[in-house]
């Protein structure tokens, strides 16, 4: 204890000063945590991609975030009149400032016929937050 102006003073700080303090902290961290993760969900979007073909159509296309890469999904669908043999999907990737990322080449179905679809699910290992948009072209032996 401690004597001045007349009166002892404990350094023991009161229970709701505790409770107080003890309080006010984790707001802070909750207000805190809310706060990062609004700007850093601001800055994630999902990358735009776009679709290249004269003889298929895309349906439900999107770049669906994993761990450390984006599996680009979708299911394309042959809109011609004839089999098509060979079919490949080349997916590039480009970062924010249209900087090209690398491509990733897929073999579809040997063969597609008229009105016959075909769902993908293919790997591409651009860094998250590293990936803006990506185009899939169509290519085939015909």
């Amino acid at each position: 204890m401690y004597k001045g102006c007349g009166k002892d003073f404990d350094n023991t700080p009161a229970p709701w000063k505790i409770i107080a303090v003890t309080v006010f902290v984790i707001v802070m961290v909750v207000l805190v945590a809310q706060m990062i993760s609004i700007v850093h969900g601001q800055n994630e979007t999902e990358p735009k991609g776009v679709f290249k073909s004269k003889a298929f159509t895309v349906k439900n296309l999107k770049a669906v975030k994993g761990d450390k890469w984006y599996d680009i999904q979708g299911t394309i669908k042959n809109i011609t009149n004839e089999s098509i043999t060979g079919i490949y999907m080349d997916v590039e990737t480009y970062n924010a400032t249209g900087n090209y990322n690398g491509v990733v080449v897929h073999k579809v179905e040997p063969t597609m016929d008229p009105g016959q679809e075909y769902s993908f699910d293919i790997t591409v290992y651009a860094l998250i937050g590293d990936l803006d948009h990506y185009i899939v072209t169509m290519s085939s032996d015909r």
